[in-house]
């Protein structure tokens, strides 16, 4: 269950500097936005000015003391009714009355650093894309490279069966060496036995 009061915020100070009469009101270093309903109590959601969420980020502050209106029983007892102020305190008046969780971020930092990454991003994301590219370019000319050294070296030893004895190759000799050549260069068996069957002819 959330308990929240739109037409007053509860306000925050360090320690208790409203519990004593003065003539010029305290000012608080934050305020509570939402009471929520725990299974055993209750838990707060607080915003604080930078100075105080950075004392609370840096362990400085570990508790909260709350300032409670208290109304008489019959049993003469009394009980909570209305929570007043909080004071930010390492040394509460009732101990683990209220344990400091986390700050609530600064919301004007926090979208400023949401917009910085996200133009990281954006830059990263064109970067991508630039190196994509690049490597797609390195890849054709190594491809090119490579059919070019292929087509050579085909060249190079279909030249070799027609010099020496200038015999022609039978069409089981230039398959041997057209598989030869396809297993040794990577290039397709039925290309290599088709340029060497040209230079055969």
């Amino acid at each position: 269950m959330t308990f929240s009061n739109p037409f007053r915020q509860i306000p925050i100070y360090i320690g208790h500097p409203d519990d004593s009469p003065r003539k010029s009101a305290p000012t608080p270093v934050g305020k509570i936005t939402k009471i929520l309903q725990t299974h055993d109590g209750i838990a707060v959601v607080a915003n604080y000015d930078e100075s105080t969420r950075e004392k609370i980020l840096d362990k400085k502050i570990s508790a909260m003391s709350p300032r409670w209106q208290m109304e008489k029983l019959d049993d003469g007892t009394f009980r909570p009714v209305r929570l007043l102020s909080v004071g930010l305190t390492n040394n509460p008046n009732i101990p683990a009355s209220g344990t400091v969780i986390c700050a609530k971020p600064n919301v004007e930092a926090l979208s400023a650093a949401v917009k910085k990454l996200t133009s990281m991003a954006t830059l990263c994301s064109k970067n991508a894309e630039r190196a994509r590219l690049c490597a797609k370019s390195v890849e054709n000319i190594a491809q090119s490279i490579n059919e070019t050294g292929i087509e050579s070296r085909l060249k190079t030893v279909a030249k070799q069966t027609q010099d020496g004895k200038s015999k022609k190759k039978t069409p089981r000799e230039i398959s041997k060496i057209a598989r030869e050549m396809s297993d040794s260069t990577g290039v397709a068996y039925t290309k290599a036995f088709a340029a060497l069957k040209l230079k055969n002819s």
